[in-house]
């Protein structure tokens, strides 16, 4: 399929309906909670240029899709679980500069982490570092039941748990504090601040890399991410290409200790999804130019917009493997009996995504996407 770089589709909520318009680049939004009282007309986050030109555009508010803690009491969903964590399996380093030094990975594409904090204010992060690896390895296992992985930009580190030291790999996240404070930050603008802050840096701005981060202000919303609509399977795709970020909100109150107010389960994962490209609007489960609707277990569906209310008992990273994630894309063959491919850009085609399985049955992420299957 042709690629259609300046077009997609920004989809808003509010109190009559579906309101569809159409612009260059496309920003999923997620709100904080359906528990959380939100204006009956919701508000545009208004278009801001980026660091190539282009616009950043949002949908929402929508309620909570992303994060179980705003359901229903009792309405559990197996894409929400996320990891327990201890203060123990992070070694407490803060680094303020991108380390990148495992060997095995440099000059390879990877999906770096960072957490923000507001200007003024005393960063949190050796606090909620740990949870933000457990929600890291969550993402993870999940593409691992499709022979795949984040290809996570990571370094070594020391895990100090029950008075044993261990020798590990760390996801590797920067400490970034923003010039804006905790209340410019909780605004409607906080993607477009946040967002363009980093890139203007000169931190984080790598060609190889994406980048997700966690915002340590105020929110209405549980996240937020880049997404490009362009279909075209080839490594010129502009999820490829084009430099983009995810955001996970912190939505809740600072005094939960158990996850400091940010969103948690499918979040980080919906995000990075968007960012490498789903969900394209020409997918047959895409209902909104930017998710699906065919399971509510699916990491990239909202909950409660599933047709027949249809929730698998398992998370799943496309649901029928017929929106975003292609079996057949690959010459490893996956499944053992290859089927026809997808027509259109699917995310296991990434180099942001590792090879599939080698021999150890493990991703191959110190390894090149040699043969994805375009």
């Amino acid at each position: 399929m042709a690629p259609e770089p300046d077009r997609f589709y920004c989809h808003r909520y509010h109190a009559g309906g579906l309101m569809t318009l159409r612009r260059g680049l496309v920003a999923a939004l997620f709100t904080a909670s359906a528990a959380v009282a939100l204006p009956t007309t919701a508000t545009a986050l208004p278009p801001v240029a980026d660091e190539q030109g282009h616009a950043h555009a949002s949908h929402g508010p929508d309620g909570l899709a992303l994060d179980r803690r705003g359901r229903t009491p009792g309405a559990t969903y197996s894409v929400d679980n996320h990891e327990d964590w201890k203060a123990c399996q992070y070694d407490k380093q803060a680094p303020t500069l991108d380390a990148e030094d495992l060997p095995d990975l440099k000059g390879l594409p990877q999906v770096h982490a960072v957490y923000v904090y507001p200007a003024r204010t005393t960063p949190r992060f050796t606090t909620f570092a740990p949870m933000f690896q457990a929600d890291a390895r969550q993402a993870s296992r999940l593409l691992q039941t499709l022979g795949r992985d984040v290809r996570w930009d990571r370094r070594a580190g020391t895990e100090t748990c029950s008075g044993t030291s261990v020798t590990t790999t760390l996801l590797d996240i920067t400490v970034f504090q923003s010039s804006y404070t905790a209340k410019q930050l909780s605004t409607d603008r906080q993607f477009n601040l946040v967002a363009n802050e980093l890139a203007g840096s000169g931190r984080f701005s790598a060609a190889n890399k994406k980048y997700v981060a966690w915002l340590d202000a105020g929110s209405r919303y549980c996240g937020q991410g880049t997404l490009w609509q362009d279909s075209n399977r080839a490594a010129s795709n502009q999820s490829e290409v084009n430099r983009t970020t995810g955001i996970v909100y912190r939505p809740y109150s600072t005094t939960d200790a158990t996850t400091g107010g940010f969103c948690r389960g499918r979040t980080l994962l919906h995000e990075l999804g968007h960012n490498l490209g789903a969900v394209q609007r020409v997918a047959p489960s895409a209902f909104d130019g930017a998710h699906c609707d065919d399971d509510n277990n699916d990491t990239m569906c909202y909950t409660g917009q599933a047709a027949d209310q249809v929730s698998s008992p398992e998370a799943q990273f496309d649901y029928g493997k017929n929106d975003y994630w292609d079996p057949g894309a690959t010459t490893a063959g996956y499944p053992d009996a290859p089927i026809e491919k997808l027509g259109w850009w699917a995310l296991n085609l990434s180099k942001y995504v590792c090879p599939p399985a080698g021999a150890n049955g493990t991703a191959q992420c110190s390894s090149a996407n040699a043969s994805p299957g375009y």
